[in-house]
C-alpha cells in the first residue's frame, strides 16, 4: 500500500517537473517518501517522460513552420514566389520592384539577320523598324499580394512560370514597306515557282510523267513579317541578336500545285490506272479493242484534275454503233423465189444505247478492267452479225399470200395465209420484225371488233400471226378486198405449228414481191359475194367478220 501511494507521488512529482534525489537504489522525493527504484512500476515513469518530450518537439515544430509560414507570406507579398520565371529568366525570391526596374530599363538594340534560301543574307537593326519596348503592367505588379502570397508554399512544388512582360512594339506597315525596298524582296529579280504537273505517257515506262513543281526564291512578304513578329514576341531581356531562317520558317512563296498535291496524286493514279485497260469488245461480231492507244487520246489534265473526254468517247461508241449496228437499216434479202429484196428493218436489229455504252465504258476504264465486253443494246437481233435474220425465221410472201418456216436454212413448214385488207388501207407492212412475245388464248380487241384467238403471235405492234377460224379460205387474191385488219391470218393447224417454232425475238420477214403495196382493186359483184359467202359461213365468230384481224 506504501509503495502504490509512493508510485502515484512519483507520476505527479515527474509530471509537475519536480526534481528527484537519487540514493543508494532509492528515489527520495522532496516531501520526504522514498521509492524503491528496483520496484517494476517504475517503467511507466520512464514511460511517461519520454511521451513528453516528443509533445514538447512536435509544438515546437508546429511553432517553427507557423513562424516560416508567417514570414513567407509577408515575403512573398512583394517577392516573388520560388521557381517563379519571365519567359525563359528566372526570378525566385527577387523583389518585385527590382525586377520592374530592370525591365523598364532595357533598351530595344537587336540585330536581325534573315538567311535566304541560297544563303543571301540581310540585316537590320531593331532602330531601322522603330521597334521598342513596351512594358506590360499587369504582370509585374508592384503591390502588396497578401492574399496571394498564402499559397506561397505550393510553388515550391509546381513552380510559377510567367510569360515575358515585355511587348515588342513596331509599324508593320513600316516594317512591311522597309523590308520590300530591299532586294531580297524583289520578285524581279527571283524566280517564281512553277507548279507540278503530270507529262506525257511514256510506253516505256507504263505510266505519265509526274513532274515535280520548282521552288523558285520568291519571298512571301505577309508569311516573312509574320515570322518577324513571332520570332520578336520570343525575345527575352538582354536578347541581342535574332536569327531567322527564312527557308525553315516557310516563307517563301509555293507552286500554287505541289508535288505532294493530294489532288494531283489522285489524278495521276488514277490516269495510270485507266491507261491499263484493256477492253475487247464485240460489236455485234467484229471485234473492236480497246486499250491505251486509244485511251491516251481520251485523257487530259487541268491543274491538278483528270478529265475524261466524255464527248469523245461517245463519238467513238457512237461511230462503232453506227458501222455494226442493223436496226432501222435495209437487208438485202435472199427470198424463197430466189430473187434478193432490199426489205427495211423495223423495230428489228442490233441497236446499240450510246449513252448507256458509253458510261459503261468510261466506268470500265476507270478501274482498269481487263476483259471482254459487249456493248449495251437497246434492240437486238436474233443472231449477230450484218445479217442478223440468221437462217430461222418466218418469211411472209404478201404477194402471193403465203408464208414459210425456216429453221438452219431449211423449209420446216409452210401455209396460205390472208394478209392485211389493202382496199381499206389496212394492208400488212413490209419489213424485218421480230416476234414481240407469244400468247395462248388471247382476245384481240379494235373499235369495231373483238375476237377470240388460240394462237397469238405479236411482231410489229399489235400486228401478228394468229389463227383465224371464222375463215374458210386462205390464200388467192382475198388479202385485196376481204384481209385482215393488218395482221397474218393463219388455218388454226397452221398456227398451232409455228406458234411452237417461234421465240421472242424469232425474226419475221414481210415483203411485197415488187415492192411496193398492190393497188386497192375494183371490187366486183363477184368478190362480194365470196366475201359475204365467207361471212355467213363465220357468222357469230366476231363482230366484225368480214375484216377480222
Amino acid at each position: 500500500m506504501r509503495k502504490r501511494k509512493n508510485l502515484e507521488k512519483t507520476e505527479d512529482a515527474i509530471s509537475n517537473g519536480m526534481p528527484l534525489h537519487k540514493q543508494s537504489g532509492e528515489i527520495v522525493l522532496p516531501d520526504g517518501n522514498i521509492i524503491d527504484i528496483d520496484d517494476p512500476s517504475i517503467e511507466i515513469v520512464k514511460a511517461n517522460s519520454s511521451e513528453s518530450l516528443k509533445k514538447r518537439y512536435v509544438i515546437g515544430t508546429v511553432i517553427a513552420l507557423v513562424i516560416i509560414y508567417v514570414f513567407g507570406v509577408i515575403f512573398f507579398a512583394t517577392h516573388y514566389y520560388p521557381r517563379t520565371t519571365l519567359g525563359n529568366k528566372g526570378c525566385s525570391l527577387r523583389s518585385k520592384v527590382g525586377v520592374k526596374q530592370q525591365v523598364m530599363n532595357t533598351t530595344m538594340n537587336v540585330e536581325y539577320s534573315l538567311i535566304g534560301r541560297e544563303n543571301e543574307e540581310f540585316d537590320f537593326n531593331s532602330n531601322d523598324v522603330q521597334m521598342n519596348y513596351s512594358l506590360d503592367e499587369t504582370l509585374l505588379s508592384t503591390e502588396a499580394d497578401y492574399i496571394g502570397a498564402l499559397q506561397w508554399p505550393k510553388y515550391i512544388i509546381i513552380g510559377n512560370p510567367l510569360p515575358f512582360p515585355i511587348i515588342v512594339e513596331y509599324d508593320e506597315k513600316q516594317m512591311e514597306s522597309y523590308l520590300s525596298s530591299q532586294e531580297l524582296f524583289d520578285e524581279s529579280k527571283h524566280i517564281q515557282p512553277v507548279n507540278a504537273y503530270i507529262g506525257k505517257y511514256s510506253s516505256d515506262e507504263n505510266q505519265y510523267e509526274l513532274v515535280e513543281d520548282e521552288k523558285g526564291n520568291v519571298l512571301d512578304i505577309a508569311k516573312t513579317l509574320s515570322v518577324i513578329r513571332d520570332k520578336t514576341d520570343e525575345l527575352s531581356l538582354g536578347d541581342r541578336q535574332l536569327i531567322i531562317n527564312l527557308d525553315e520558317s516557310d516563307c517563301y512563296k509555293h507552286a500554287a500545285i505541289e508535288s505532294d498535291n493530294i489532288r494531283l496524286q489522285n489524278a495521276w493514279t488514277t490516269a495510270n490506272r485507266c491507261m491499263s485497260s484493256v477492253l475487247d469488245y464485240t460489236w455485234n461480231e467484229t471485234p473492236v479493242k480497246i486499250d491505251k492507244n486509244l485511251i491516251v487520246d481520251w485523257l487530259s489534265f487541268e491543274d491538278e484534275d483528270l478529265v475524261i473526254n466524255k464527248d469523245e468517247i461517245k463519238r467513238f461508241v457512237a461511230t462503232k454503233a453506227y458501222e455494226n449496228d442493223t436496226f432501222g437499216q435495209t437487208m438485202q434479202f435472199v427470198c424463197n423465189d430466189g430473187v434478193i429484196r432490199p426489205i427495211k428493218r423495223g423495230g428489228y436489229g442490233w441497236k446499240t444505247d450510246v449513252e448507256a455504252t458509253t458510261k459503261d465504258l468510261i466506268s470500265a476504264i476507270l478501274v482498269g478492267t481487263q476483259d471482254s465486253k459487249e456493248p449495251i443494246y437497246s434492240c437486238t437481233g436474233y443472231v449477230h452479225g450484218l445479217n442478223d435474220v440468221g437462217g430461222s425465221y418466218v418469211e411472209v410472201d404478201m404477194t402471193t399470200q403465203h408464208l414459210w418456216v425456216y429453221m438452219d436454212n431449211a423449209i420446216v413448214f409452210e401455209t396460205d395465209v390472208v394478209t392485211g385488207n389493202v382496199s381499206n388501207g389496212n394492208y400488212t407492212p413490209a419489213g424485218i420484225f421480230g416476234i414481240t412475245y407469244k400468247e395462248r388464248d388471247a382476245t384481240l380487241r379494235g373499235e369495231t371488233y373483238e375476237s377470240h384467238v388460240k394462237y397469238w403471235m405479236p411482231f410489229n405492234g399489235n400486228i401478228g400471226m394468229h389463227d383465224a377460224t371464222w375463215r374458210n379460205a386462205f390464200g388467192g387474191q382475198l388479202y385485196l378486198y376481204g384481209g385482215s385488219h393488218g395482221c397474218v391470218n393463219l388455218p388454226l393447224s397452221s398456227a398451232a405449228t409455228i406458234y411452237d417454232y417461234v421465240c421472242e425475238n424469232f425474226p419475221v420477214v414481210c415483203y411485197y414481191e415488187d415492192g411496193v403495196i398492190p393497188a386497192a382493186p375494183i371490187i366486183t359483184p363477184e368478190m362480194l359475194a365470196a366475201a359475204q359467202n365467207e361471212s355467213e359461213d363465220n357468222l357469230g365468230q366476231s363482230t366484225d367478220s368480214n375484216d377480222e384481224d
